[in-house]
């Protein structure tokens, strides 16, 4: 297994191996955004190489003649017929999602069209890629196994995690309450995703949060969240709502010197929402550096269009140019 981090880098690899018709197996824990990023690569390949059609194939939903076809006769002679999901046009990519769900029954077709590109004799496009994804080997998901001919015959078999700084920089741009994203980029990284989460329970990962978002904007209190991204999770947000809801002005009040490095974090993760001013940037000198960093990162993040301010300021043109030795920025 190839194992990745971020997913910057996993689109990368996914874009490469659409570009070249490499076949690749990614997996990863559940809700990790493993299919978005699919359809990220996608979009990439097709604006600056070939326009590719993505065609979401779920064999775990399908009775076997539907993922294989259905034999009849034909003048004494066994004749399948082609399922309805086999591409037939030039530049198809077939996405296998949640490959961990296929019994094994069902496995037979990746094996023949990873093996020949053909299904009972119906053959595909030589430019049909093929990626899949899934929880492989995750006792909690049901998961399958993937038989050893199958996975051999994928090109790339990537083990994928997301990193807490690539899901902010994502939720930043998906317009994610700021909020939940200040929560995670102070008290988050333990609480982003779970590798391994139980059965019959709910538990966060990057898509529970962007539900607890959506849960928010609907009207729902706080309160619901341990019933969106777990317990664990849900309460230690619950307990830092009264925080993350301070305003500007009473955040700026407040004498962070003695405070413990994670509420210095909170703030500087708080603070990189609005665009910085001088009375910002003096309460951010105060900071620890790990805090000043986390402001740095996101305000840039943020207002890419504010580098020079910061730079200029009289206040802080000694400390980001330390930050920017340290980040290598």
């Amino acid at each position: 297994m190839y194992r990745i981090e971020g997913s910057y880098a996993l689109k990368e690899v996914l874009v490469k191996c659409l570009r070249n018709n490499l076949s690749v197996l990614a997996s990863g824990a559940p809700g990790i955004g493993k299919s978005e990023i699919f359809f990220q690569a996608i979009s990439e390949v097709s604006e600056s190489f070939a326009v590719l059609t993505p065609t979401e194939v779920r064999l775990y939903l399908m009775e076997p003649g539907e993922a294989k076809g259905i034999p009849w006769l034909v003048e004494r002679r066994t004749v399948w017929s082609r399922p309805d999901w086999l591409p037939e046009k030039e530049n198809t990519a077939l996405f296998f999602d949640d490959i961990h769900l296929v019994r094994e029954y069902n496995q037979s077709p990746l094996y023949e069209l990873l093996l020949c590109r053909r299904l009972h004799g119906h053959t595909v496009p030589e430019s049909t890629r093929f990626v899949a994804a899934g929880n492989i080997g995750l006792a909690s998901a049901s998961a399958s196994e993937i038989m050893a001919p199958i996975m051999d015959r994928f090109d790339l078999f990537v083990g994928y995690t997301p990193t807490l700084e690539d899901f902010v920089k994502y939720a930043i741009s998906q317009g994610l309450d700021n909020r939940i994203i200040t929560f995670l980029s102070s008290y988050g990284t333990d609480y982003l995703y779970t590798p391994d989460p139980g059965t019959s329970q709910k538990f966060p990962s990057p898509r529970a949060w962007f539900s607890l978002d959506k849960a928010l904007k609907a009207g729902f209190s706080i309160e619901v969240a341990p019933g969106v991204v777990g317990i664990d999770a849900g309460s230690k947000i619950v307990d830092a709502w009264p925080f993350l809801n301070q305003s500007l002005n009473d955040l700026l009040s407040k004498d962070f010197t003695d405070a413990d490095l994670k509420d210095q974090v909170a703030a500087a993760a708080f603070l990189s929402s609005y665009k910085p001013t001088d009375r910002i940037l003096v309460t951010i000198k105060k900071l620890t550096p790990d805090a000043r960093a986390c402001y740095f990162r996101l305000v840039l993040t943020r207002f890419p269009d504010q580098v020079k301010f910061l730079y200029r300021n009289r206040h802080m043109k000694e400390i980001v140019d330390e930050l920017a030795a340290i980040l290598g920025e």
